[in-house]
Formats: structure tokens, C-alpha cells, sequence
């Protein structure tokens, strides 16, 4: 997920949305390899209710292909293409994925449509467990950003103390948020009502862990003179998405909370998950430079002489004996011209007008 998206999110209506997101996806290829991809999208454990559920959602046709299962597949979102699949000009003006095997189909969709990964979780089993932990994952790094962003103004020694409980008050309300809309996204994924007013069983703890005694020990930590505190603060921030994400999780997929030794595993799994995730996002603020760095000029280029003058060099004589290292400097001439270089644009003559500077003629 992107970084600005989670952060300016505001409303459960996005989250709808996704859960509710109508695609149309074919299915082309032999009978056994579209028997196959139907067992990886659908998974062992699917009942009856999701099957019939997910089969409205897709096209599934096998060769030969007649006219009218070809019109089909064209009228699709995405067509998959198995093996002895038609050939991508045929389904036109439908897009096409290759899939050589069915076990690379979860992957290679979630890859070519991301936008589809709650609706594809939410028909079809076998996506669930993927998408839920990518989701856990993306929502507790960006946690864990946010609070090393919001940790930067504390670490300056000049900040006014009348702009901290601003700092704090929202670092509070942003991570309950998107802990929030976490927990309704992974009740999306497992087929349940992503109304907010139905999820107060699992929303409640998520809002008292927000404003209880860890959100107090994250701001304590995170008003550290220096910054020290910023990685602390991080680190709590992954940890305690981490571990609402995974009991939310538990739970929507059999009904249980986590028992305490669960909630143990699940801390000690988190916490070794943000030392790297906050080591790696440290790591990027640092290399980042203090001050901008100043722009380098140009060096000033000489302009090439003018055609008419031509390239000035010294004209050696063969009777001549080399210069001493000491001598004045000699004469130089036009190549072109045969002139001195000060003279080739004519010198002044009595009159006002100008003539050329005459040089004798070297005996042969």
C-alpha cells in the first residue's frame, strides 16, 4: 500500500469499495489445467456457498473454441490463459495474463491487478491468507514511518513546547485509524460485513490498545531530548499494528481470540520484524543530506576563433635555429593568410583607410 494513501485516508468508504469491487475474469485453457486453477483460487477447505459464489465471477471455457466462447472471453476484465489457451488476438479486445501453471495464478494476478486483492480474497479462499499478511505487513511499515516522521520535530532542540501536544495528539489518532481501517479491511477479506458498526467487537480493543497505556508509552518515548527515542518509537508502532492485524486475523478466520501464549509469540514475532523494518527506514534518514547541495557552475567555454580569422600558429622557418628559452617571444601568423594574427583584419593606413601587412618573401 502507498504511503500518502493510508495516511490521508479518512473514511471507512474506501474500504467498501475494495470489498466490493466487480471484475469479470476468464478462465481459458484444457479442462485439466482450468480444473487446476479453479482448486489454487478456490483452495481445500472451500464450501459449497463460495464456490457457487466465485463461479459467477468467472468465464471459464476449454477448447475447441467456438465463435461464441471466444466473444466471451473478449467481454472479460482479464482472461487468464492456461495451457492450450486461444491465442491473445482472439480474445481482443479482453488483456490477457499468461499462467504456465496453476500454482503461479494467486501471484500472478495479485501482481497484474492490485486494486482486486480484497474482492479477489474476499469470492475466493486461497487468496485470503496471502492478502492478509501483505496487508498486515504494508499497514504496520507505514505505521512504524509515520511515527519516525512525527519523531522529527521532537529531536529539534528549538521546537517551541506549544507544538508538541499537537505532535502527539495526532500520532494518537493516526495509528488508531489505520489500526481501524486494518481490522475492517481483514474482515473484508474473510466475507464478513465491513459496516463499522458491526465490528465493535473487534474495533474496541483496537481503540483502547490506541489510547491506553502503550499509546502514552510511545509518546514518552518519542519526546526523548535528541531524538533518541525516534527507533523506540517506531518499533512500538510496528509491534502494536503487528499484533492487532494477527489477533484480528485469528480471529476472523476461526472464530477465537488468541490465547495469552499466542499473544506472546505474536509480540516476540513482531518486535524481531520491526528491529528491521526501523533499522532499514533509520538507515534512509540518515543517508538523507542536512542541507541542499549547492549547485555547481558551468566552467566558462572559450568561443572557437571566427572563420575569417583562422587558427593562429607560429609559422617555423627550416633556416632558422630554434629560439632560446629566453628570447622574445616571435612573430605569429594566419594559417590562411600568411599574415601576422594582430594584422589579418588589416591594419591602419595614412589616409583612415586599411592595408595589409606585407611580409617578405623567404628566399627558396
Amino acid at each position: 500500500m502507498n504511503f500518502w494513501d493510508v495516511v490521508t485516508e479518512v473514511t471507512t468508504r474506501n474500504v467498501s469499495n475494495e470489498a466490493n469491487t466487480r471484475f469479470y475474469l476468464g478462465l481459458a485453457g484444457s479442462a485439466d489445467a482450468v480444473r487446476r486453477a479453479e482448486r489454487a483460487m478456490f483452495g481445500y477447505d472451500a464450501t459449497e456457498a463460495q464456490i457457487r459464489s466465485g463461479r459467477e465471477l468467472l468465464e471459464i471455457r476449454t477448447p475447441p473454441y467456438t465463435r461464441e466462447d471466444l466473444d466471451r472471453l473478449s467481454l472479460c476484465h482479464l482472461v487468464v490463459i492456461l495451457q492450450d489457451g486461444p491465442p491473445l488476438l482472439q480474445i481482443r479486445p479482453a488483456p490477457g495474463l499468461m499462467v504456465s501453471h496453476p500454482h503461479d495464478l494467486v501471484p500472478a494476478l495479485l501482481q497484474a491487478r492490485p486494486a482486486w486483492r480484497i474482492a479477489l480474497a474476499r469470492h475466493f479462499p486461497a487468496f485470503r491468507e496471502v492478502v492478509a499478511d501483505r496487508l498486515i505487513a504494508d499497514v504496520s511499515r507505514i505505521n512504524a514511518q509515520f511515527s519516525l516522521i512525527s519523531a522529527i520535530p521532537n529531536a529539534l532542540p528549538g521546537l517551541p513546547p506549544w507544538l508538541l501536544p499537537g505532535t502527539v495528539t495526532a500520532d494518537v489518532y493516526m495509528l488508531t485509524k489505520n489500526q481501524m481501517l486494518l481490522v475492517l479491511r481483514l474482515a473484508a477479506i474473510y466475507g464478513l460485513d465491513v459496516q463499522w458498526k458491526r465490528r465493535l467487537t473487534e474495533l474496541v480493543p483496537t481503540l483502547g490498545s490506541g489510547f491506553g497505556w502503550r499509546a502514552m508509552a510511545r509518546q514518552l518515548v518519542g519526546l526523548v531530548p535528541g531524538g533518541v527515542g525516534a527507533a523506540m518509537k517506531g518499533t512500538i508502532a510496528f509491534t502494536g499494528t503487528w499484533v492487532a492485524g494477527k489477533a484480528a486475523q485469528q480471529y476472523f478466520r476461526s472464530g477465537y481470540q488468541p490465547t495469552r501464549e499466542q499473544m506472546r509469540v505474536l509480540y516476540e514475532e513482531a518486535a524481531e520484524r520491526a528491529r528491521l523494518v526501523v533499522q532499514h527506514a533509520v538507515d534512509r534518514v540518515r543517508r538523507l543530506p542536512e542541507k541542499a547541495d549547492p549547485v555547481l557552475e558551468e566552467p566558462h567555454k572559450e568561443l572557437p576563433p571566427h572563420p575569417e580569422e583562422g587558427i593562429e600558429e607560429e609559422i617555423p622557418s627550416p633556416d632558422r635555429p630554434p629560439a632560446h628559452p629566453h628570447a622574445p617571444p616571435r612573430l605569429r601568423t594566419s594559417r590562411r593568410s600568411g599574415a601576422p594574427a594582430h594584422a589579418s583584419r588589416g591594419s591602419a593606413a595614412p589616409g583612415g583607410g586599411s592595408r595589409p601587412l606585407l611580409l617578405p618573401r623567404q628566399a627558396g
